[in-house]
This record gives C-alpha cells, structure tokens and sequence, in this order.
C-alpha cells in the first residue's frame, strides 16, 4: 500500500536521524578507523585471517532538508564482482581463487612501472592482500536462458580501482589457471552503491545513526547526553532540523581522532548499516518512478515543504511545468 506524503514525513521524522541530498559523490582509501568503541571500519579479515591495512570510503557533497551543506563519510561498503561457481563440491575453493587473484595482481603491477607509480607502497608489496573476502552466492545469470539460479562466488576487494584489472585477470585465465566469467565487474563502485541501496541522484540518504566531526575535543563540547535533544531530533520535521554541534549529545560525536576535512558546515560520518533506504517502512520502494528521478524527489520536496507550512496540494497543486513547444525549422 503505497504511503501519503503526511505519513512518510511522519515515520522519516521519527526514525532518521539526518538526511543528506546526494549532489556529487567519490570515494577515497584510507587505514580503518579505530578508536574504542568507535569502529567505523572492519579492522580484521576473518576469511583471509590477516589484518586490514587501507579500506574505501564513500564520500557524499550534498545538503541535508533543512539547506545545511554536508559532507557525509560512508565506511563498510566493499567493491565486488559475481563469478560462476565450478559444479560439484570444491572443498577450499574460494581461499585458493583468493590467494591466486591476489598473485595475479600483485604480478601485474611488479611488471608495470607505471601503474606502481600511482599506488601506494604497501599496495605494490608482492604479498600484499587485494581480496577483502568471497562469499558464495546464488542467482540468475545474465546472458541465455536459465530455469533455476546457478551457484556464484561473490568476490569483494578493497580498492575500487582494481575492479577492473582483478576482471581482466580473471576472464583472460590468469588467475588458477581458468577462465573465469565475471558479472558485474563493468559497474561502478559508486553506482554499485547506489543500486544496492535504493538510491539515485539527487536522492535522499537517510540514516538513523551518524557520528559529526567537530574541530575542538568532544569533552568542551557537550557534557552528557540531554533528553530534551534526543526529543527534539525525533519530534523535528527533517526540513526544520538544524544541527549544531553544542546542541549534540556527546554520543553524536565522531571520536576525537577523525578530523574535518571539508569546508562544509556539516561534516558527518556512518556505516552501511545505518542506511535506511532499502527499508519499505520510511521509503517506498515499489514507487514508480518517472524517467528522471533525480527531478522527481525534487518535486517531491517541494511537496513535503507545502504541507510543512499548511499549504493544500488540492488547492495549489503542483505539477511539473509542460515542455515548450518546438519550432521546427523549414
């Protein structure tokens, strides 16, 4: 049942802490971020049993509802590609497709000077680990007819930037001796993203829990936590709500060691868990979307701002202006 925009509102304001427009986004690599309770990034590989030493991050420029510039960190989001399974049982499978992708690229960038240039030392390391993990996976591939999903290994990798090169190795033979056909490899990190998470340009990222990057120690502050804030934040329409740091409680302060790094006014970090637009309960999921949806979750703002301040959609409705006329030319 598709929800009114009275009750998304309602629900959002609830359940979201903040919510940033997606304007422009990219990723950068950097070492997991650690600090006591605050872990931000896995900081160890159980599938390869070894340490993690520099993890992607999405970065997100955009503005929350209420017009603050923000610029959002998103820690724990992999790149990935699918490649089929091999039939029957393959006891350790997945540790020697890692181990050998790994040597693979680790051969291709001691042979290429070039490339090796634009790394940093520890990724041209021989030994260096390329693979965060394999899972396996099932579903339908892409190319021919198939009455029942296939078996698939899903490969996660650290640096966005191999993507391409680890599918190359595996589609060529160069990785245990087998032609490997990957899935998904052509997508980019960023749109991988935003397909797994419901989301498109000009969209809202909604999170129920963020940590805010402050210049000064989180201790001066704020105190303690303040129940009359957290009331506020949930009570708030997401178009009213400005944040400020002395109005923050000091669990929605980022630890002491993440500093900022933008001009923004708002400078915000969150894992992938707290993304909350896969949830059909705040988003409609099922919604039909128009051919642009970056224009339409404009218009569909503009909307949520009128009933904000009283002004009936029945009265002033609000439909998209009609294309102009063209004059063709004789």
């Amino acid at each position: 049942m598709k929800m009114s925009l009275q009750e998304q509102a309602s629900i959002l304001s609830r359940e979201v802490l903040i919510s940033v427009r997606i304007v422009t986004m990219d990723y950068y690599m950097a070492p997991p971020s650690i600090e006591a309770d605050n872990l931000l990034d896995p900081v160890y590989s159980m599938f390869r049993s070894a340490p993690i030493k520099r993890v992607p991050i999405l970065r997100v420029f955009g503005s929350t509802p209420a017009g603050q510039k923000a610029c959002l960190h998103i820690h724990g989001i992999f790149p990935y590609l699918y490649i089929p399974m091999p039939p029957g049982d393959n006891p350790g499978f997945l540790y020697r497709l890692a181990s050998s992708l790994d040597k693979a690229i680790n051969m291709t960038m001691s042979g290429n000077a070039a490339a090796a240039e634009k790394e940093t030392k520890l990724e041209t390391n021989p030994n260096y680990h390329h693979v965060f993990k394999i899972i396996e996976v099932s579903g339908l591939p892409y190319y021919g007819y198939h009455s029942r999903e296939h078996r698939f290994a899903k490969v996660y990798l650290y640096n966005p930037m191999y993507l391409k090169r680890a599918s190359d190795l595996l589609n060529s033979g160069a990785v245990m001796g087998q032609v490997f056909q990957p899935h998904y490899s052509h997508v980019p990190y960023t749109l991988q993203f935003m397909m797994d998470y419901n989301l498109q340009g000009m969209s809202l990222i909604h999170l129920k829990m963020a940590k805010f990057r402050h210049d000064q120690p989180a201790a001066l502050i704020c105190e303690e936590s303040s129940q009359q804030i957290v009331d506020w934040l949930s009570l708030t329409p997401a178009s009213q709500k400005l944040f400020k740091l002395k109005e923050m409680t000091i669990d929605m302060l980022a630890p002491d060691t993440l500093k900022r790094t933008t001009t923004c006014q708002l400078e915000l970090d969150a894992v992938a868990a707290d993304v909350l637009n896969t949830n059909e309960d705040l988003v409609d999921t099922k919604a039909k979307r128009s051919g642009n949806p970056g224009l339409e979750f404009i218009w569909e703002d503009e909307k949520l701002r009128r009933l904000h301040q009283g002004l009936s959609l029945e009265e002033n409705p609000l439909t998209p202006p009609s294309s102009p006329p063209r004059q063709r030319s004789p």
